[in-house]
């Protein structure tokens, strides 16, 4: 593929913002040069060490907070989400966690303990706590169900040789009870699962179906009152349709996450001698499996897309790739969903992948937060389900790409982001990426340099 086809989203926005074709042509090849070559171990080993550095700051900020406003509560010693933020979130901790791991040394599993600590008795955990541990969501609305990932973390922890069979066996009746809560509360007559574009993850990425007509009232309706602190947040949001758009559709990413879920909480209960447990969730997983591939597959496209009203919703996004690391992709179609990762138009852009690719409205690479951003989180996602599926050889490819990109990113502003463009690796996006973000932005110089690309 020329350089003209991989590059024409970046072509159009410099022309929009009046830029030389001379400066463009730079872009282009200082970005190839990045995302393609080669780093000194000096540089990989400053980026990693300074990744740390950057955490525990910003844990240390948190702590000291603390100490000007004590919560009422006990909150354990915790990770950073990173940036601004201050709060607990679920899928940033479980994310943390992916990192955190090669420094056993820091909150990593008291970070967990605390959504254990604040679950309610009917099993739910909610997406967001302040940083006291107040609840930010009421749960009657699935904004407030993040993705159930807390197991992954538990088994990460587990088979990395981190945590012994003592700490699952003390976690696994938090587990199951998130697990069964989620299964009764989430899932469809269908057997998919469905969720909010919010509580999901993907804060803003477009989910309803092109020309979407459906009554708004069919879903579960986002009222104000349902943002539980501080603040004007659910006002702000409440007329948006996006954050009523939930049970009218079966949801890809969601579906795929509770297959993950049952397929980590299938292995915790064979660790610590739970045979029937173990069974039952394999079943679950089983189930999950079919009916993902029965609904949710394209097969003309080779994809998998969310699901409305038993047809495909056509909109390419970096949430079907959930599938991948699930373990519900079989062998036959797999090549396929590597070719649409391959593909320039695609997901395949000079820094892989983005959350919603060039090919989708609306591509805002540069501004759009989960319009085209490059999200740490994501591509962590792929490439580990890359590496599960056995195509390895991917995976060490993409992850060369993203890595250079955010090294070289890190050499020019000393920090790591919140996200990055998809499109080039020179600088900062122009807007939406918070800096110092460790938080999920140290999965690139830490987890994926230990994964993917140290010798």
């Amino acid at each position: 593929m020329g350089m003209s086809m991989r590059f024409w989203p970046l072509l159009l926005l410099i022309i929009w913002t009046g830029t030389s074709m001379a400066v463009f042509t730079n872009y282009v090849a200082d970005t190839e040069k990045a995302v393609n070559g080669e780093f000194s171990k000096e540089l990989k080993e400053k980026f990693y060490k300074g990744a740390f550095e950057i955490a525990r700051k910003k844990m240390e900020e948190g702590q000291n907070a603390l100490k000007n406003n004590p919560p009422k509560r006990e909150i354990l010693p915790r990770l950073a989400t990173g940036g601004g933020f201050s709060g607990l979130f679920v899928w940033d901790t479980c994310f943390c966690v992916m990192w955190a791991k090669y420094d056993m040394s820091l909150p990593v599993t008291t970070s967990l303990d605390n959504f254990y600590n604040l679950q309610t008795e009917d099993g739910a955990i909610c997406r967001e706590f302040s940083y006291d541990g107040k609840q930010a969501w009421n749960g009657i609305h699935p904004i407030s169900w993040n993705p159930p990932l807390l197991s992954w973390a538990e088994w990460e922890l587990f088979s990395c040789g981190k945590t012994g069979k003592e700490r699952l066996e003390k976690v696994y009746p938090s587990l199951k009870k998130f697990y069964l809560f989620c299964e009764k509360t989430y899932r469809q007559p269908s057997g998919l699962y469905f969720g909010d574009a919010l509580g999901g993850g993907m804060d803003n990425l477009p989910r309803m179906p092109e020309n979407w007509k459906d009554d708004i009232e069919n879903g579960i309706k986002f009222k104000p009152e349902y943002w539980l602190l501080d603040g004007n947040f659910g006002n702000s949001i409440a007329n948006d349709p996006l954050y009523s758009w939930n049970k009218q559709m079966d949801w890809i990413d969601m579906s795929a996450q509770m297959a993950l879920n049952a397929l980590c909480m299938s292995r915790i209960a064979e660790a610590i001698g739970l045979s029937e447990d173990a069974r039952e969730f394999k079943e679950r997983h089983a189930a999950l499996k079919k009916v993902i591939n029965d609904l949710c597959y394209d097969e003309e496209r080779g994809f998998y897309f969310d699901c409305c009203k038993g047809k495909i919703v056509p909109r390419y996004h970096i949430g079907a790739l959930w599938v991948l690391i699930a373990e519900v992709v079989p062998p036959e179609r797999l090549p396929k969903v590597i070719s649409v990762l391959k593909d320039e138009k695609i997901f395949n852009r000079p820094v892989p992948f983005p959350c919603l690719p060039p090919c989708e409205k609306p591509y805002e690479p540069e501004t759009g937060y989960w319009l085209g951003s490059n999200w740490p989180c994501t591509t962590y996602m792929v490439l580990r389900g890359l590496s599960a599926a056995g195509a390895k050889e991917e995976a060490k490819y993409f992850a060369k790409r993203y890595y250079n990109a955010c090294l070289n990113l890190f050499l020019k502003t000393g920090t790591v982001w919140e996200n990055i463009s998809p499109e080039q690796c020179l600088e900062p996006k122009k807007a939406g990426a918070g800096s110092d973000f460790a938080g999920w932005g140290n999965l690139a110089p830490i987890a994926v340099y230990k994964e993917f690309i140290e010798e």
